[in-house]
């Protein structure tokens, strides 16, 4: 059977994990929490991960591990029950940007929705899935009305 492959990086003009992950380190305040292996750990909400893994991850074409490709298909599928099941990576995302330490047990929708450096990451985003040539009209137009 032949491996499916996902581009995880291809330049800055793509939407990839690698580019995610860089727009993230981009907004962090403090430069230590910023770093590569931090933000990996942060948006597969893992403790920890060896440094070689995340730098082949994010750097060309590489198979995507089975452990990863689990986290966020259970997430996806847990989210029709439960509508806060990504509020763990949000607090995870914040606290490396801001330094600050919140919870699953104190993250709401509206502090999420309110924080200006989720809405500086998710509007860079959306600038760089808008110059992706590979996303189509329809999912970049729900992006938009999401960030709205």
């Amino acid at each position: 059977m032949k491996k499916k492959f996902i581009k995880m990086n291809d330049g800055k003009n793509y939407l990839s994990l690698g580019n995610i992950i860089n727009i993230i380190k981009k907004h962090s305040k403090v430069e230590a929490s910023g770093i590569q292996k931090e933000v990996f750990c942060g948006v597969f909400n893992i403790n920890d991960i060896k440094t070689t893994t995340v730098n082949n991850y994010l750097i060309g074409y590489r198979p995507i591990g089975l452990e990863y490709k689990k986290i966020y298909l259970e997430l996806k599928n847990k989210y029709l029950e439960d509508k806060t099941i990504f509020y763990t990576i949000y607090a995870n995302i914040i606290r490396i940007l801001e330094e600050n330490i919140i919870t699953k047990d104190n993250i709401t929708i509206d502090l999420i929705n309110k924080n200006i450096n989720i809405k500086n990451v998710c509007k860079d985003l959306l600038k760089l899935s808008n110059e992706d040539i590979n996303i189509n009209e329809t999912k970049k137009n729900n992006m938009y009305e999401l960030y709205k």
